[in-house]
């Protein structure tokens, strides 16, 4: 049984939380799933606590909330629930960055903290379209996170690519888990 928040007769909510640390682009990772558009501003650190978009996904209609939250330093994160077990986790990380592995460690300390056991969570790349400013593979990415058995997916919020995808993966493993 499909244990998410009925919002209309045949439409159901998802929340999908976004975690990530300044740099990884997720704003504009929001931005292209909500809006479809990507902007080159540099000032974007702010993003709405909540952004939904109504999408069908196998002939029904869900509606696909995105919940942002923002590693500050550490292990500390900015949350203001516990993330239940019907939610799915996205953690965003830079490509681009040396630091890839030291965020990641971080943000799995915290959710090992804040989520349910059954959370769904998926690592994103950011930034792939950027090759020649990427620092980290996917190769050395799927190694490090084995040991969170987590799944692994690479998107671009400049072109576009994988985005839309990643949102219905998780939506997908949380529709299929429930």
């Amino acid at each position: 049984m499909l244990n998410l928040n009925s919002i209309g007769s045949n439409t159901q909510t998802i929340n999908i939380h976004i975690i990530s640390s300044l740099g990884s682009g997720r704003r504009s990772f929001k931005d292209r799933f909500i809006k479809n558009t990507f902007s080159f501003e540099t000032n974007k650190s702010y993003c709405n606590n909540e952004d939904y978009k109504n999408i069908l996904i196998d002939n029904c209609e869900y509606k696909i909330t995105l919940d942002f939250h923002l590693l500050l330093h550490r292990n500390m994160i900015i949350v203001d629930r516990y993330f239940k077990s019907d939610s799915g986790v996205l953690v965003l990380v830079d490509l681009t960055s040396t630091k890839v592995f030291e965020v990641l460690e971080n943000i799995f300390s915290a959710i090992n903290r804040i989520c349910d056991k059954g959370a769904y969570v998926c690592v994103v790349g950011t930034k792939a379209d950027l090759v020649e400013l990427r620092k980290i593979t996917s190769e050395e990415v799927l190694e490090f996170i084995k040991k969170f058995e987590v799944s692994y997916v690479e998107c671009s919020s400049l072109t576009g690519f994988g985005v839309n995808e990643c949102i219905l993966f998780m939506a997908r493993s949380i529709i299929k888990k429930y």
